[in-house]
C-alpha cells in the first residue's frame, strides 16, 4: 500500500496543481505606474522673450495673460512639488513587490525634499477590473507615523488624483487632479479646490490641448471668491494660444483681448 505507484502519482499531480494554482493567483507583471505628467501641470508655455521688445501698452493682452498663468503656476507648483517628488521617486525606482494578502503591488523608495528633509514613500497599486487604484503613503525618516499623501484611480485614457494635507495629526483632502490622455499623452489636466468649508471650494485651473483650431492649447481658471466686493468672483478666465506662432487671446468677464505672433495687441476677429 505504501509503495502503491498510483497513490504516489496522485500525490505528485495534486502537488503540481497546487503550485500552478498559486502561481496563477500572482500576476506576472506589476501594473504600469502613470507618468508624473498626470499630476504636474507644465505652465511654462507663457515665458516668451519677444514680449521684452514691446511696451506694456502694445502687448498688454499677452502680458496680463502671462501674469495670470504665472500666478496659478506658482500656486499649482507649491501644492504639487512634494507629491510629484514622492511620485517620481517610486517611478524611477521601478522595483515592485507583490503582497499576496492584499493582492496589491508595492513600490518603496526614499526621497529628499527641497528643504533637505528625508521621507520614505510607499506606493500601492491594485488592479480592479479595467482600472488601477493607487495609494501613496509617506513617512518622515525617524518618525513612525506614515500618512496617506494622495490616492487615485487610473484607466487607459483617464484618471484622477486626490491630494491630502496633514496639520496637527489630521489628514484632509485639499484638491483633486483630473486628467485625460490622447495617444498616450496627457491632453487635459485640471486642479480643483476640494477643501471643505473653504470660500474657494470648487475653484479650478485647467490646461488642455485643442485640435482643428488656430490655437492648439488653452488655459482656464475660475475663482469662486476672490473678495466680497470683487466683480470677477465666480467668473471663468480662458486663455488660448498657438504653441507654434505664439498668437493668442484672453476672455474674462465680458472682456476679450488678442495678440499676434509678435505678442502685440490686435483687434480680435
Amino acid at each position: 500500500m505504501k509503495n502503491n505507484p498510483h497513490i504516489k502519482l496522485s500525490i505528485a499531480i495534486i502537488f503540481i496543481i497546487s503550485i500552478l494554482s498559486c502561481k496563477k493567483d500572482k500576476p506576472s507583471d506589476a501594473p504600469v505606474i502613470p507618468t508624473e505628467s498626470t499630476m504636474f501641470m507644465d505652465l511654462s508655455f507663457m515665458s516668451n522673450e519677444k514680449s521684452a521688445n514691446n511696451s506694456f501698452s502694445d502687448s498688454s493682452n499677452y502680458r496680463i495673460s502671462n501674469v495670470i498663468v504665472k500666478y496659478w503656476a506658482l500656486i499649482a507648483g507649491l501644492n504639487t512639488v512634494l507629491p510629484t517628488l514622492s511620485f517620481k521617486a517610486v517611478i524611477d525606482n521601478g522595483e515592485a513587490s507583490y503582497d499576496e494578502d492584499s493582492k496589491s503591488w508595492n513600490w518603496v523608495k526614499d526621497f529628499i525634499t527641497t528643504a533637505d528633509q528625508q521621507f520614505e514613500a510607499t506606493l500601492t497599486g491594485k488592479v480592479m477590473g479595467d482600472s488601477i487604484a493607487w495609494v501613496m503613503n509617506i513617512q518622515k525618516i525617524g518618525e513612525n507615523v506614515p500618512y496617506k499623501y494622495f490616492e487615485g484611480v487610473s484607466k487607459t485614457n483617464s484618471g484622477w488624483w486626490k491630494i491630502y494635507s496633514r496639520i496637527n495629526n489630521a489628514t484632509y483632502p485639499v484638491f483633486q487632479i483630473s486628467y485625460l490622455k490622447t495617444s498616450d499623452k496627457v491632453s487635459y489636466i485640471q486642479y480643483t479646490n476640494i477643501i471643505a468649508n473653504n470660500d474657494n471650494y470648487g475653484s479650478y485651473i485647467a490646461f488642455g490641448k485643442m485640435q482643428n483650431s488656430i490655437f492648439d492649447k488653452y488655459f482656464k481658471a475660475k475663482t469662486i471668491n476672490i473678495g466680497t466686493e470683487n466683480s470677477v468672483n465666480n467668473k471663468e478666465c480662458t486663455i488660448e494660444w498657438s504653441s507654434i506662432t505664439h498668437e493668442g487671446d484672453i476672455k474674462w468677464d465680458g472682456f476679450q483681448g488678442c495678440w499676434d505672433k509678435t505678442l502685440k495687441n490686435i483687434t480680435c476677429q
